[in-house]
Protein backbone atom coordinates (compact mmCIF):
# COMPACT_ATOMS: atom_id res chain seq x y z
CA UNK A 1 0.00 0.00 0.00
CA UNK A 2 1.27 3.48 -0.84
CA UNK A 3 2.36 5.71 2.09
CA UNK A 4 -0.20 8.39 1.25
CA UNK A 5 -2.97 5.78 1.24
CA UNK A 6 -1.79 4.48 4.61
CA UNK A 7 -1.84 7.97 6.07
CA UNK A 8 -5.48 8.36 5.04
CA UNK A 9 -6.56 5.28 7.01
CA UNK A 10 -7.80 5.63 10.56
CA UNK A 11 -5.25 4.55 13.17
CA UNK A 12 -7.79 2.15 14.71
CA UNK A 13 -8.14 0.29 11.42
CA UNK A 14 -4.38 -0.02 10.99
CA UNK A 15 -3.91 -1.22 14.57
CA UNK A 16 -6.62 -3.86 14.15
CA UNK A 17 -5.04 -5.00 10.88
CA UNK A 18 -1.62 -5.30 12.53
CA UNK A 19 -3.08 -7.27 15.45
CA UNK A 20 -4.97 -9.59 13.11
CA UNK A 21 -1.89 -10.22 10.96
CA UNK A 22 0.31 -10.92 14.00
CA UNK A 23 -2.25 -13.30 15.51
CA UNK A 24 -2.46 -15.15 12.21
CA UNK A 25 1.33 -15.33 12.07
CA UNK A 26 1.52 -16.62 15.64
CA UNK A 27 -0.84 -19.44 14.69
CA UNK A 28 1.48 -20.50 11.85
CA UNK A 29 4.80 -20.09 13.65
CA UNK A 30 4.75 -23.18 15.91
CA UNK A 31 4.67 -25.43 12.84
CA UNK A 32 7.37 -23.34 11.12
CA UNK A 33 9.53 -23.53 14.25
CA UNK A 34 9.06 -27.30 14.41
CA UNK A 35 10.14 -27.65 10.76
CA UNK A 36 13.10 -25.32 11.31
CA UNK A 37 14.26 -27.42 14.27
CA UNK A 38 14.05 -30.52 12.08
CA UNK A 39 16.13 -28.76 9.40
CA UNK A 40 18.77 -27.85 12.00
CA UNK A 41 18.87 -31.43 13.28
CA UNK A 42 19.12 -32.80 9.72
CA UNK A 43 21.92 -30.36 8.89
CA UNK A 44 23.83 -31.36 12.05
CA UNK A 45 23.46 -35.03 11.15
CA UNK A 46 24.64 -34.39 7.58
CA UNK A 47 27.75 -32.59 8.85
CA UNK A 48 28.54 -35.38 11.30
CA UNK A 49 27.99 -38.05 8.63
CA UNK A 50 30.24 -36.19 6.20
CA UNK A 51 32.95 -35.76 8.85
CA UNK A 52 32.77 -39.46 9.77
CA UNK A 53 32.82 -40.50 6.12
CA UNK A 54 35.77 -38.28 5.20
CA UNK A 55 37.91 -38.76 8.30
CA UNK A 56 41.46 -39.66 7.47
CA UNK A 57 43.36 -39.03 4.27
CA UNK A 58 40.28 -38.21 2.14
CA UNK A 59 39.33 -35.25 4.34
CA UNK A 60 41.66 -32.84 2.56
CA UNK A 61 40.43 -33.31 -0.98
CA UNK A 62 38.97 -30.28 -2.68
CA UNK A 63 35.63 -32.01 -3.19
CA UNK A 64 35.33 -33.00 0.47
CA UNK A 65 36.30 -29.53 1.65
CA UNK A 66 33.68 -27.96 -0.66
CA UNK A 67 31.02 -30.42 0.49
CA UNK A 68 31.84 -29.69 4.15
CA UNK A 69 31.66 -25.96 3.49
CA UNK A 70 28.27 -26.36 1.77
CA UNK A 71 26.93 -28.43 4.66
CA UNK A 72 28.03 -25.79 7.20
CA UNK A 73 26.38 -23.06 5.09
CA UNK A 74 23.16 -25.09 5.04
CA UNK A 75 23.40 -25.51 8.81
CA UNK A 76 23.91 -21.77 9.32
CA UNK A 77 20.91 -20.98 7.12
CA UNK A 78 18.77 -23.44 9.07
CA UNK A 79 19.87 -21.92 12.40
CA UNK A 80 19.10 -18.45 11.01
CA UNK A 81 15.57 -19.50 9.97
CA UNK A 82 14.95 -21.07 13.37
CA UNK A 83 16.19 -18.01 15.27
CA UNK A 84 14.14 -15.68 13.10
CA UNK A 85 10.95 -17.70 13.57
CA UNK A 86 11.46 -17.93 17.34
CA UNK A 87 12.16 -14.19 17.59
CA UNK A 88 9.10 -13.29 15.53
CA UNK A 89 6.96 -15.53 17.73
CA UNK A 90 8.39 -13.99 20.92
CA UNK A 91 8.06 -10.41 19.65
CA UNK A 92 4.55 -10.92 18.30
CA UNK A 93 3.03 -11.03 21.78
CA UNK A 94 4.73 -7.75 22.63
CA UNK A 95 3.60 -6.15 19.36
CA UNK A 96 0.01 -7.31 19.83
CA UNK A 97 0.02 -5.95 23.37
CA UNK A 98 1.41 -2.61 22.17
CA UNK A 99 -1.30 -2.15 19.54
CA UNK A 100 -4.08 -3.35 21.86
CA UNK A 101 -2.88 -0.69 24.31
CA UNK A 102 -3.09 1.95 21.60
CA UNK A 103 -6.62 0.85 20.75
CA UNK A 104 -7.62 1.02 24.41
CA UNK A 105 -5.79 4.19 25.50
CA UNK A 106 -5.44 6.15 22.27
CA UNK A 107 -2.88 7.16 19.72
CA UNK A 108 -1.89 10.59 21.06
CA UNK A 109 1.76 9.67 21.57
CA UNK A 110 2.08 8.32 18.04
CA UNK A 111 0.21 11.27 16.57
CA UNK A 112 2.51 13.69 18.44
CA UNK A 113 5.51 11.82 17.01
CA UNK A 114 3.95 12.09 13.55
CA UNK A 115 3.46 15.83 13.89
CA UNK A 116 7.05 16.30 15.09
CA UNK A 117 8.38 14.46 12.02
CA UNK A 118 5.99 16.28 9.70
CA UNK A 119 7.35 19.58 11.04
CA UNK A 120 10.95 18.56 10.34
CA UNK A 121 11.82 17.03 13.70
CA UNK A 122 13.53 13.74 14.38
CA UNK A 123 11.58 10.49 14.38
CA UNK A 124 11.24 8.54 17.63
CA UNK A 125 13.67 5.97 16.15
CA UNK A 126 16.25 8.70 15.50
CA UNK A 127 15.74 10.09 19.01
CA UNK A 128 16.26 6.63 20.56
CA UNK A 129 19.38 6.11 18.44
CA UNK A 130 20.76 9.49 19.55
CA UNK A 131 19.90 8.69 23.17
CA UNK A 132 21.68 5.33 22.93
CA UNK A 133 24.79 6.97 21.48
CA UNK A 134 24.76 9.52 24.33
CA UNK A 135 24.38 6.73 26.91
CA UNK A 136 27.33 4.82 25.43
CA UNK A 137 29.41 7.99 25.36
CA UNK A 138 28.71 8.65 29.05
CA UNK A 139 29.81 5.15 30.04
CA UNK A 140 33.28 5.58 28.52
Amino acid sequence: MEPKTLLQLKPELLAKAIIHRRQHLMNQLPELIKKAKEEVRDAEEAIKYHEDLTSGKDANTVGNKEKGKKLREDFNLAIGRLNRAENIFKNSEEIISFWEGKLEFGFEELLNDSLRVENGGASSWALRKKSTKNDVGEEE
